[in-house]
C-alpha cells in the first residue's frame, strides 16, 4: 500500500501507525485463535467519523486468507496531554465492568509517540451503524427498542458506584491485563479548558462540596492576580484579550457562584411534602451516602452505535468515555440531549419533534419500568428533584467566556429559590443591575439574547416531560368518578412539567370531595382541581410557575 496522508491528522506518520496495527492485530489474532502462522498486511487507509469522532480506519488482509478482513480505528483524543488517551481506555474499562458494551481495544500509547507524532488508541470496529445515521431508517418498533436499552445501559452507569468523583485511568505502560486502574484525578472539561492544561491535573474529590468548590477555584486560580504570565491565553476566539475590569468582573461572579455551594450539594430543594422513608430516600439518593456514578458528558447520537442482526437490536456499543468520569447521583441521572426539545438540543439531529417526544416517553417508561435491588425509580428521583444542583453546576462548571449567561444563571436561581424555600432568604444578594461593566464581550450571540436563550445555554438537562400521575382517595368509591375526571384533567396540566413519577409511595392522595366542597365552600371537582393542582406544582423544577 501506498503511503498514506490524513487531511484531519496531518502530522501524523501513517506508516508508522499501520506497522504497529499489523503487529497489535496479529498478536490479538493469535491470541484469540491459536493461529500461530497467521500474519496480516495493511491493504487501506481512510479518514472517517465514526463514534461521534474523526478517525482514521485501516484494513488489514490476512497474508494466508487474502478474503479474511479486519477493520481497525486510529482514535486520537484531545484533551490533557499523557492522560486523556488513557482516560478513555479506563474509563471504558469501568464501564464495561458496570455492564455496558464497549469498543474492543486494540492498542494505546498513552503518551505521545515522537515516531508517530500524537497519542492513539487503536480500536477494533465494531458492527454497527451510528444513531444519527442509522436512525432515518428504523421502524418506529427499533426505535423504541433503542430507548429501551440505551436507558437499561445508563441505569447500569447510574448504578455503578465508585467512592470519590474522578476519571478512571489505565495506568501508564499499559499492558493487556492491568491491575485495578487507579483513580487519580478528575479529567473533565471544565478542567481541561486552555490555559487549564498548563496546570497539575485536578485530583479525585471525596465529597460533592469539594467538587463544586474545585470548579469555582479553577475560575478564581486563573484570574487571581499574578497566576497566569500571558494575559493573551484568557482569551477566546474573538475576544483576543481581557481588560482588568473584565477580569475583576468573571472573578467576581465566581466567588458568588462559590458562596452558593453549601446549598447546592444534593437535598436542599426536596418538597416539604416529602416526609419519612420517602424523604430518607430522596435525601440518600441527592447526597454523597451512596457513592458517585458514572456520567457520560458527551452522548450524542454518534456516540452509539445500533445493529440489528435478523431483526434483533445486538448490545448497544457506546463510544467516546474521554468524555465519562464520576458524578453525584443528581449529576448521572440526565435525559440525553438530543431527547430533549429543540431549545435545549445544542447540535441539530435527525429526530422530528413528534418523533422526539415519544422516544422521550419510550427511555424514560423504560428505565422506570426496570425493577430489583437498584430500581428505575432510584434513577427517576434523582432526575426529577435534582434539577437545581444540575443547574447550578452547569453555572460553575462553565467556560468564563460565558460569564454574562453564568450572571443571568444566578438571578434564575435565585427565582427558582423563592419558589421551592419560600420562606427562606436567597444566601447572596441579587440585583437587575448588579452586572459589571464592561461585559466580556465574545460570542455575543449568547450575550446579546434574551434570558431565555441564556438559560438554553448553560443548562441542557433541564427540559419538558412528560409523566403520568396517579391520583387516588381514601373515600369510598362515590369520589372515583372525581378521581377519574381528575386523571383526565391532569394529563394537559402536565404535558410540559418536569414532575417525578409517583411511585406508591409518591402517589397523590386528595381529601374527600366532601372535605373539599365543606372545607372550601362547594364546587367539589373544582376545588379538587385546584387542590391537586397545587401538591402537584411541590414536584415541579423550581423556576416552572404554576398555570
Amino acid at each position: 500500500m501506498s503511503s498514506f496522508r490524513s487531511v484531519n491528522f496531518p502530522n501524523v506518520n501513517f506508516d508508522v501507525i499501520g506497522e504497529i496495527a499489523v503487529e497489535a492485530y496479529t498478536s490479538m489474532h493469535k491470541d484469540l485463535t491459536d493461529d500461530a502462522d497467521c500474519q496480516f498486511s495493511v491493504t487501506s487507509m481512510k479518514d472517517i467519523v465514526w463514534g461521534g469522532d474523526m478517525m482514521v480506519e485501516i484494513v488489514l488482509q490476512s497474508t494466508l486468507t487474502p478474503s479474511h478482513h479486519q477493520t481497525l480505528l486510529a482514535h486520537f483524543p484531545h484533551g490533557r496531554p499523557n492522560a486523556t488517551s488513557r482516560a478513555a481506555v479506563g474509563m471504558a474499562m469501568l464501564a464495561q465492568r458496570a455492564g455496558v458494551h464497549v469498543p474492543r481495544l486494540c492498542a494505546l500509547a498513552e503518551e505521545f509517540h515522537k515516531k508517530i507524532g500524537a497519542e492513539y488508541i487503536l480500536y477494533v470496529k465494531e458492527d454497527g451503524t451510528s444513531l444519527d445515521v442509522a436512525w432515518p431508517e428504523l421502524s418506529d418498533e427499533q426505535r423504541k427498542a433503542v430507548m429501551k436499552r440505551l436507558a437499561e445501559d445508563l441505569l447500569k452507569l447510574f448504578n455503578h458506584r465508585l467512592a470519590s468523583i474522578t476519571t478512571t485511568v489505565v495506568p501508564p505502560n499499559y499492558s493487556e491485563d492491568p491491575d485495578e486502574p487507579e483513580p487519580a484525578y478528575l479529567l473533565s472539561r471544565p478542567f481541561d479548558a486552555v490555559p487549564l492544561l498548563d496546570r497539575w491535573p485536578q485530583p479525585a474529590l471525596k465529597t460533592t462540596q469539594d467538587y463544586l468548590e474545585a470548579l469555582a477555584d479553577r475560575i478564581l486560580w486563573l484570574f487571581s492576580e499574578g497566576k497566569v504570565n500571558n494575559p493573551w491565553s484568557l482569551g477566546w476566539p474573538g475576544k483576543v484579550s481581557l481588560s482588568y475590569e473584565e477580569k475583576t468582573a468573571i472573578r467576581e461572579t465566581w466567588m458568588r457562584l462559590r458562596q452558593l455551594i453549601p446549598y447546592y450539594t444534593g437535598g436542599k430543594f426536596i418538597p416539604r411534602r416529602f416526609k419519612g422513608g420517602a424523604y430518607e430516600l430522596a435525601v440518600s439518593l441527592l447526597s454523597d451516602q451512596r457513592g458517585f456514578g458514572i456520567v457520560h458528558t458527551d452522548l450524542k447520537m454518534g456516540r452509539i452505535l445500533v445493529n440489528f442482526k435478523d431483526g434483533v437490536l445486538q448490545p448497544l456499543v457506546i463510544t467516546g468515555w474521554e468524555h465519562a468520569h464520576t458524578a453525584p447521583l443528581w449529576s448521572c441521572a440526565r435525559m440525553p440531549r438530543w431527547l430533549l426539545p429543540d431549545n435545549w438540543r445544542l447540535e441539530p439531529t435527525p429526530i422530528l419533534e413528534e418523533d422526539r417526544v415519544k422516544m422521550f416517553h419510550a427511555f424514560y417508561n423504560s428505565i422506570r419500568d426496570i425493577k430489583g435491588p437498584k430500581p428505575g425509580a432510584h434513577w427517576v428521583i434523582a432526575f426529577a428533584l435534582g434539577q437545581q444542583e444540575r443547574f447550578f453546576e452547569g453555572l460553575i462548571g462553565s467556560h468564563w467566556m460565558f460569564r454574562d449567561t453564568v450572571d443571568v444563571g444566578i438571578k434564575m436561581l435565585k427565582e427558582s429559590w423563592e419558589l421551592a424555600i419560600p420562606d427562606e432568604e436567597f444566601p447572596i444578594p441579587v440585583d437587575e443591575e448588579w452586572r459589571a461593566d464592561p461585559q466580556p464581550s465574545g460570542h455575543r450571540k449568547f450575550l446579546q439574547a434574551p434570558e431565555e436563550k441564556h438559560q438554553e445555554v448553560m443548562d441542557t438537562d433541564i427540559g419538558a416531560t412528560e409523566f403520568e400521575v396517579v391520583v387516588t382517595s381514601s373515600e369510598q368509591p362515590a369520589t372515583a368518578s372525581v378521581i377519574e375526571e381528575l386523571n383526565a384533567f391532569l394529563e394537559p396540566l402536565l404535558e410540559s412539567a418536569p414532575l417525578l413519577e409517583p411511585t406508591a409511595t409518591f402517589d397523590i392522595e386528595i381529601p374527600s370531595t366532601d372535605r373539599l366542597a365543606t372545607g372550601l365552600g362547594g364546587g367539589a371537582l373544582s376545588k379538587a382541581k385546584r387542590y391537586v393542582r397545587r401538591t402537584i406544582f411541590q414536584f415541579i423544577a423550581p423556576g416552572r410557575k404554576e398555570g
